[in-house]
Parts: structure tokens; sequence; C-alpha cells
């Protein structure tokens, strides 16, 4: 009997604890409902959540596979602040829960990727790209994780010297 290895484990086997489904959580009920219909297809329960507090409850009492951000204007400081509660929370499956964001643009992109996201998406998103977006974050082992985020937060880095103004 072959077992993989703890860094060859996708990330949605994180600590030994079962965890399932892709939590949408966001301020446009329309965007919502597209969303889960585009992310039906990959085979997981999707929840769609339409607000923060509500999410970050939903994560927290059912470990999700992946987390989708997606607010608007002003509340897109929102997606920072969620993404922060839900690594604060002290349960393993719940503190690496991977986490998609998708924003009206790039103005907070740095400090996403300083806090851990797994990808970023701005508006207007194509469906190939949220569906992809999702489905590397389901798949990605723990190792190609890791390098897969230091290579958004040095592309983003990158972007933020090219032109401060936008970091």
């Amino acid at each position: 009997m072959l077992r993989r290895s703890r860094s060859s484990e996708p990330a949605g086997h994180r600590s030994g604890v079962s965890t399932s489904g892709v939590v949408v959580a966001g301020d446009d009920p329309a965007a919502l409902e597209l969303m889960g219909r585009l992310l039906t297809p990959l085979g997981e329960p999707v929840s769609l959540i339409a607000d923060t507090a509500s999410a970050v409850a939903a994560v927290a009492s059912s470990p999700c596979r992946v987390l989708v951000l997606a607010f608007s204007g002003e509340a897109q400081r929102t997606n920072l602040s969620t993404l922060a509660a839900v690594q604060r929370r002290t349960e393993p499956a719940v503190a690496s829960t991977p986490v998609v964001i998708v924003a009206d643009d790039d103005h907070h992109l740095l400090d996403a990727w300083q806090a851990g996201i797994d990808d970023h998406l701005v508006r207007p998103v194509h469906a190939d790209a949220l569906v992809g977006a999702v489905r590397g974050a389901l798949e990605r082992t723990e190792a190609e994780r890791a390098d897969h985020q230091r290579q958004g937060l040095n592309r983003a880095r990158a972007a933020a010297l090219a032109d401060p103004d936008d970091a």
C-alpha cells in the first residue's frame, strides 16, 4: 500500500481533518450566484455567503477546501480582514484554508499576497480564470502551494516597485 507523504498531500487534506466544499463570500448577490454556478462543475459543494462574519463562521464550523472572497469598492479591505480572521483560528484546517480573492483592482495586491492568499483575480473575471484559480487551490500539494504563493508575492513586489502608487 502506498501512502502520500505529508508534503504531497493536496491542500484540501490539511492536518488530517476532513474538509470539503468551496465557500464563496461576496457583497453582490448576482455575482455570488454566477460564481456558484461556475464552480459547481468542480465537483465540490459550493456555499454562497453574503457577509464576511458569516463566511468566517462557516469556515470555522465546517472547514472548507477553498474560500473565495469577492467584495467591491471600499469593501475590498474586507478581503484582507477576513483572511486575517480565518488565519487567526487555532484549528489547523481552518487557519490553512486556501483563499482566492476577487477584487475590483490591484490596489491591495501586495498586502493580499503578504497575507498569504493563494490567488488574486481582478474583475471582470473570466469564467476560466475563476475556475482555474479555485481548481489550482483545490489540487496543489502543500509544497506546490507554498511555491505558488512565493511566486505571487514576488510578482506583487515587482509590480509595487514598478508602480508604487498602485501597490
